[in-house]
């Protein structure tokens, strides 16, 4: 995500600094042509640390600096430091109550629940009894904490565990929480991969001034895994849903909100609302929406007068769903048809491919050890 920001940002013309975590790998952004990138302390483990660096690179640099956070991780560190960062940096996630519900799934479904909002039906670990009300198998099993989410997935190979009875369940939570995770459970939306829809806007005051809507047509893992093809769609009612969501709790910022189509009663039900930019945002760039433009100019004090809205029948995929496309011809063969250079995101930058090849060397290396281990 944080590549996807700052080719945008950079490619729109701004001076792009970006800021990834010392000694960490994975940090793609870092190494993309025409920025500077910044290893820094730890957002978790120094946060005080990465305070004072950020404070110092902004007493020493010249011009306006807008700060962009790119994942959940920097979403929770900077509700806690707002004050500290309104020094020397402008940014509209500058609610940091708002941000840290929003940052707890358990507390955001109680938010939204209380709104009038469909959701699955969440539990805590420590309400799990075998006659609860409500529970239906499968039932899904989650990082209760936004910012767990990316480490729970390197941790096991898979965004959620999903289980098919009580045994399997108290195993799961067991497991979680040996390895240090908190954890929700929820019961599961049935319903294909292309049930999955995700509303993505630049918002202030609760007022959204740059939206797109995409349908998820492929998930990895199925079928509750990342988008790793989407498409951008016109649907009036997840339009008139995502303006509520954010309208309802005045939200200012940048997030993406998934819903999902219920194969039962054939509802929206809203999944999650994340604080920050989702996967695939360079196909709102595609669909004439530049969103990192938007957030840095309402950041500025820009206003516009009418909100933009992404255009449909653009496409985008993963990189991992790419290569792999590329190894196996036959994959995705019913979508590689309305797929064309014109109307889908260039997955491979020929002229600025470090990032790739790094991603690649990091994919290698976590698939050697979860085979070792």
């Amino acid at each position: 995500m944080g590549l996807e920001i700052c080719r945008e940002l950079r490619d729109s013309g701004y001076s792009v600094v970006v800021v990834g975590e010392r000694g960490k790998s994975g940090n793609l952004a870092l190494a993309a042509a025409g920025v500077k990138g910044l290893a820094l302390a730890s957002p978790t483990s120094n946060a005080e640390e990465l305070c004072r660096e950020l404070l110092e690179l902004g007493r020493g640099t010249t011009g306006t600096k807008v700060l962009i956070c790119s994942n959940e991780t920097y979403c929770a560190w900077l509700a806690d430091n707002t004050k500290a960062m309104e020094e020397c940096y402008r940014f509209l996630s500058n609610q940091p109550e708002l941000l840290r519900l929003l940052n707890d799934k358990h507390k955001q479904y109680s938010l939204f629940n209380g709104t009038g909002f469909d959701v699955p039906k969440t539990w805590l670990a420590c309400d799990l009894s075998p006659e609860r009300e409500g529970l239906e198998y499968p039932v899904i099993i989650k990082p209760r904490y936004s910012y767990q989410t990316l480490g729970f997935r390197e941790k096991f190979g898979c965004k959620v565990f999903m289980a098919s009875g009580l045994a399997q369940l108290r195993a799961y939570v067991r497991l979680s929480e040996e390895a240090g995770y908190k954890v929700i459970i929820q019961n599961n939306v049935p319903g294909p991969d292309e049930n999955q829809y995700t509303w993505g806007g630049v918002c202030f005051g609760g007022k959204a001034y740059s939206i797109c809507v995409t349908q998820k047509l492929k998930v990895d893992p199925s079928p509750n895994g990342s988008g790793t093809i989407i498409r951008t769609i016109t649907d009036p009612d997840l339009m008139e849903l995502g303006c509520k969501a954010v309208a309802g709790i005045k939200y200012s910022g940048i997030c993406d909100i998934d819903f999902k189509i219920d194969s039962v009663t054939g509802s929206y039900k809203l999944i999650e609302l994340n604080p920050r930019y989702g996967l695939g945002q360079m196909i709102m760039q595609l669909a004439g929406l530049p969103m990192s433009d938007t957030y840095s100019r309402l950041a500025m004090g820009e206003i516009p007068s009418e909100p933009a809205i992404g255009n449909p029948g653009y496409y985008w995929i993963y990189f991992d769903e790419w290569a792999k496309g590329i190894l196996m011809p036959w994959r995705n063969q019913g979508l590689k048809k309305h797929m064309t250079h014109e109307n889908t995101v260039k997955t491979f930058t020929a002229n600025d491919c470090l990032p790739e090849c790094l991603h690649i060397a990091n994919l290698l290396r976590v698939k050697l050890m979860r085979a070792w281990k």
